[in-house]
């Protein structure tokens, strides 16, 4: 782990918000404010990317300060909230399913805050400070013109192994208290010493086999922070191999790591499906209709509203036919009245399919300059015209660069093109193999001709 990285734990672990577990408990939240006569706060707590604000047992989400004291009570769940106070400061604490009796000063909270009978925060905010101890003498160390680069790192490396050793202290005398398994959660493993003189292909090896060894996925409280989510999308992203089987595979490791914990299994589909409906990646189609087909489609899914359900398989649908590795359903192209052609007919290795109306003049490709490669063909595919229209683009003038066709759809079968390849943007970009199996969609003509390119060296 980073030194960097380490001492700006405070900073990173602050601002985790959850909660956790399934069982609830009707207990207090006691406030003395000092310097705070009549005021208001509010508790939060984050879901995945999300922050609410929670409700007392009378459905207000205020808490009312007179003269310095004020209460909360209602249905929480153990685990980490926050005070929003009315300067818009963050204080967090742990709620470990009893009463919390929390003291602190308006004008300066973290510096006076309190706590009583409660050994979690206590422990909690004990870390804490000994990270910005750690984090100040780290600062004055690399300020310091007195001593060398290596001299530097010496000490650096000390102090991270101080607040290491710390750690395990509180872990060994601690192992089941609640700050106590956030910390641990959200930690980045430790590489043994044997592991340290390997190569790089092997250190990351084993990171990523370890890569969610302090993580529980029986912990529902996970759902309920800000590193869980982040570090699932991670291991996805950036640790495991980046190829498109390889993402699936990506995915279906994570969800499996909850199959004995429902609401984390659901939590996890959920946020992958709906990271992949939001994201701009060329192969973001694929892994949603990957999630959609295993978890929805054969009724894994069971929590799935009927709406939602509905909704999903609906888009599977509609994408199923225009994802990456299908092979097109042949249709015929007319380049003048006189002229059609089938695609399965053009011999080049590689064509762009772009498809666009007429209005999308950005479209145009009589500028292109980019170099088009001898073996591939561009075909611009103009949609939505009416009979006067297509006879008009037929009797236009073609571009000056032959690798570039202004060509139209069949009239008989437009409709069930554009529905295969879920075509409802100007333009839509496809680009195609010589066998018309699609290997890239969702970019631009200029990327997929350095597409090609690149794809050409392979």
């Amino acid at each position: 782990m980073k030194l960097k990285t380490i001492l700006n734990t405070y900073f990173f672990i602050i601002s985790f918000v959850f909660c956790s577990f399934i069982t609830f408990s009707q207990n207090t939240i006691y406030f003395d404010i000092k310097e705070s006569k009549n005021d208001s706060i509010r508790i939060a707590y984050s879901l995945g990317e999300k922050t609410y604000l929670e409700k007392n047992n009378l459905g207000k989400e205020y808490i009312k300060i007179k003269d310095g004291k004020g209460n909360f009570t209602g249905n929480l769940k153990q685990g980490l909230y926050r005070i929003v106070l009315s300067s818009n400061e963050i204080i967090d604490f742990f709620y470990d399913n009893k009463d919390v009796y929390i003291s602190l000063n308006k004008n300066n909270p973290l510096q006076t805050l309190e706590f009583k009978n409660s050994l979690t925060n206590e422990l909690f905010y004990k870390y804490i400070n000994n990270i910005k101890n750690l984090k100040s003498e780290a600062k004055k160390i690399e300020s310091s013109t007195s001593l060398d680069k290596e001299t530097k790192k010496l000490k650096i490396d000390a102090l991270y192994n101080e607040n290491l050793q710390y750690y395990k202290e509180l872990e060994k005398k601690y192992p089941k208290n609640l700050a106590i398994l956030f910390l641990k959660a959200s930690m980045e493993i430790e590489f043994p010493e044997e592991i340290k003189s390997k190569s790089n292909s092997e250190q990351l090896t084993y990171y990523r086999k370890n890569y969610f060894k302090n993580t529980n996925f029986n912990d529902t409280w996970l759902i309920r922070t800000n590193f869980f989510l982040p570090k699932v999308n991670n291991y996805i992203d950036k640790y495991a191999p980046q190829t498109l089987e390889e993402n699936k595979k990506s995915i279906d490791y994570v969800i499996s790591k909850a199959t004995n914990n429902k609401e984390l299994y659901k939590f996890l589909v959920v946020s992958l499906l709906n990271k992949y409906a939001k994201s701009k990646l060329m192969i973001a189609e694929n892994l949603y209709a990957h999630i959609a087909e295993k978890y929805y489609v054969t009724g894994k899914a069971s929590w799935a509203s009927e709406e939602s359900l509905k909704a999903i398989l609906g888009n599977y649908e509609k994408m199923k036919k225009s994802l990456i590795g299908e092979k097109l359903d042949d249709f015929s192209l007319q380049y003048s009245f006189s002229s059609n052609k089938k695609l399965s007919q053009l011999t080049s290795d590689y064509k762009i399919l772009q498809f666009r109306k007429t209005s999308c003049k950005q479209c145009d490709l009589s500028n292109l300059k980019k170099t088009i490669r001898k073996n591939t063909q561009v075909l611009d595919i103009i949609i939505g015209l009416s009979d006067i229209e297509r006879k008009e683009i037929l009797m236009s003038n073609a571009y000056k660069n032959p690798q570039i066709k202004k060509v139209l759809i069949d009239i008989n079968q437009e409709q069930q093109v554009l529905e295969n390849l879920n075509v409802t943007s100007s333009p839509t970009i496809y680009v195609i193999d010589k066998n018309n199996k699609i290997i890239a969609k969702r970019i631009t003509i200029d990327q997929s001709i350095d597409f090609i390119a690149n794809y050409n060296n392979k």
